[in-house]
């Protein structure tokens, strides 16, 4: 449980009248039946939290006995000592920078937090589109997930309801694994040597296939000249949302000319929507992804800013866009 009224204007002269009833009768009668539904109201904002394992993830589910919700907090178990570090960010705006900062008597931050013992780092973070603002707090022996429920500065009304506030991602890597630092948003040239990889271009699409052709085979075409220079230029992944939302034919030979970029290779592809010949061409794909060590170039791009025909690692291919 957590219960906080902080937010609240008037919460600690509540909190004080609240503790002692008898601090109601020096008000006036109005002013006290206006403090007294306040106490009833506003009071009482603990909310109970749990963790639902949902395949790798976990699910966390808030319900609240009173029906309304402020807060609410939930602890995750590891074993974690004063001298560990926690990447934190130090600064603001243009100065602000990553650092890893010891523990000591305790780390709040935002989102996500990074972990780090001297021989493996741990990592617990909050999928997009979460309920409820999130930060974590590590203490010793343990990582806690606090999530604000508040509207506006006000309880969340939930009833009897139970509320799938958000999904936790946790992973850990292994003594030697290496780590792979992926930009996103970031000015290119001023990643130059601080991520081994970045995107170079606007999100792609496993809905629309004209946002993907326009970005995605847009960036491989434009940007291209930045991958290996700066960083691997990641021109965004190949993917699909639901059946039948982006033809196949046109994801296949996105798929292909991806896969023969050269840059980073990614796809988002649910698993129920993987036929036996996409699995098939997505297998081939990631093999020659793999091996491929050339960035495609374009050889139209003066004509078109959707280039058909790429000088690749295996020759001149032409794709077919429209």
């Amino acid at each position: 449980m957590f219960t906080s009224t902080r937010s609240f204007p008037c919460s600690r002269m509540v909190s004080r009248l609240a503790e002692d009833g008898a601090g109601l009768s020096c008000l006036p009668r109005p002013m006290r039946c206006v403090v007294a539904a306040y106490v009833a109201f506003f009071s009482v904002v603990s909310a109970a939290c749990e963790a639902v394992r949902m395949g790798d993830d976990s699910v966390v589910r808030v319900t609240s006995s009173s029906g309304y919700a402020e807060c609410a907090r939930i602890a995750f178990e590891l074993p974690v000592k004063p001298e560990w570090k926690a990447l934190v960010r130090t600064g603001e705006g243009l100065n602000a920078q990553n650092a890893w900062a010891v523990v000591g008597a305790g780390i709040t931050v935002p989102w996500y937090v990074l972990l780090h013992d001297g021989a493996k780092t741990y990592g617990f973070g909050v999928k997009v589109q979460p309920r409820a603002m999130c930060s974590w707090r590590v203490g010793k022996g343990k990582v806690e997930l606090l999530l604000d429920l508040r509207a506006a500065g006000r309880p969340l009304e939930l009833g009897g309801r139970t509320l799938e506030a958000c999904e936790v991602v946790r992973c850990e890597s292994a003594p030697g694994d290496d780590m792979v630092i992926l930009g996103c948003n970031a000015v290119n040239h001023l990643c130059a040597g601080l991520f081994e990889a970045s995107r170079v271009g606007p999100d792609t699409s496993g809905k629309n296939w004209e946002q993907t052709k326009r970005n995605g085979v847009g960036a491989v075409a434009f940007k291209g000249i930045e991958n290996g220079t700066l960083f691997a230029a990641d021109p965004d992944c190949a993917g699909l949302a639901s059946e039948g939302a982006i033809p196949w034919e046109k994801n296949r030979q996105w798929i292909d000319l991806l896969s023969r970029s050269g840059m980073p290779f990614f796809i988002s592809w649910r698993r129920t929507l993987a036929s036996g010949e996409v699995r098939k061409a997505l297998s081939a794909a990631f093999s020659r992804a793999a091996r491929c060590n050339r960035t495609a170039e374009a050889i139209d791009w003066l004509e078109t800013s959707v280039p058909h025909r790429w000088l690749t690692a295996d020759g001149i291919r032409e794709y077919t866009w429209e």
